[in-house]
């Protein structure tokens, strides 16, 4: 058929799955960042460094929460829609 839309599943799970385990695995991290550095006079560059390196990787796991929680809502919507149609296609026949 043309202009059909084939959703694999089990792969749209995998991802979800992935971009899950990828923010527990950055957020994890944090336990590990130091509380404070001495690099004598580029202390302040360094802590500037970690600052950002914080707030991108902050960023990095509510993106991939986000995005995990998206795709597994959109393929649940997937195949909630093809039980519809599929009910649908059978109920219609003769």
């Amino acid at each position: 058929m043309s202009g059909q839309t084939i959703v694999d599943h089990a792969t749209l799970d995998l991802i979800a799955r992935q971009l899950t385990d990828l923010a527990t695995a950055v957020d994890g991290c944090a336990a590990d960042a130091p509380r404070s550095i001495d690099a004598g006079e580029a202390t302040d560059a360094a802590l500037d460094i970690l600052s950002l390196l914080s707030e991108v990787a902050g960023r990095l796991v509510v993106g991939a929460r986000t995005n995990a929680e998206q795709v597994t809502t959109d393929n649940a919507s997937y195949r909630a829609t093809e039980r519809e149609n599929t009910a649908r296609t059978t109920g219609a026949g003769g």
